[in-house]
């Protein structure tokens, strides 16, 4: 029976989520008229601090002009200073790693993958990638504070692709855990990650692609 395909890897929730690890800067204290740049590196300082994470998340798919969608959900892990690690396991099983520009994507159980190299520019995937300086010519962000947490809203300046039209980071008031990832594409498409309290994760081999499978190079 022909392995099957894994479905094409959200590339911007991939990249989004790891923004902090390796863009935001090296934090700082942050001030009353929470700067949504020093937000972000507050966030990434206690997760370096914290070591490797790993959170439950459940992932809602609103396509445009309605108000409800299909749901996944699963367990992401972020290793530093730049893994994410998603496995989802409702309503199957699926796995997806990026480090860097490489991402392999693949079923548990079977022995064919997929083997991506990335364009650091690519749109959502640069939030990974570059550093604070590019993202600042690259996005506008605002945040604001409500009841809820800081909220902070990244937009791109110019718009070249469809892929990406705003990004949302919700997190704690005190800036040390994530709440809410969601991210709006040029159709109006809508991708909202809600995600569980983190808690360490000690296994050297999460961010390493499984050695028993066959990598196949494909073009996102």
């Amino acid at each position: 029976m022909e392995p099957r395909q894994p479905i094409r890897p959200p590339l911007v929730a991939l990249a989004a989520t790891a923004l902090v690890l390796s863009a935001a800067g090296s934090g700082g204290a942050r001030k009353e008229g929470t700067d949504p740049w020093e937000v972000l590196a507050e966030l990434r300082t206690s997760w370096v601090e914290s070591g490797p994470l790993e959170m439950s998340f459940l992932q809602t798919f609103v396509p445009a002009g309605f108000d409800e969608g299909d749901s996944e959900s699963g367990r992401v892990a972020l290793g530093l200073p730049g893994c994410v690690r998603w496995d989802y396991s409702e309503p199957y099983p699926k796995s997806y790693l990026l480090c860097g520009t490489d991402l392999h994507a693949w079923n548990p159980g079977e022995t064919v993958g997929q083997l991506y190299a990335l364009d650091e520019t690519r749109p959502g995937l640069d939030l990974f990638l570059l550093d604070r300086e590019a993202l600042q010519t690259t996005y506008a962000a605002r945040s604001r504070r409500s009841p809820e947490g800081i909220t902070v809203h990244l937009r791109p300046r110019e718009p070249s692709s469809r892929a990406l039209a705003q990004v949302r980071i919700r997190v704690t008031e005190g800036a040390d855990r994530i709440l809410e990832l969601s991210y709006r594409d040029g159709d109006g498409n809508r991708t909202v990650f809600e995600f569980g309290p983190p808690r360490s994760v000690d296994d050297p081999n999460l961010f390493l692609p499984p050695g028993e499978v066959e990598w196949l190079r494909e073009t996102p």
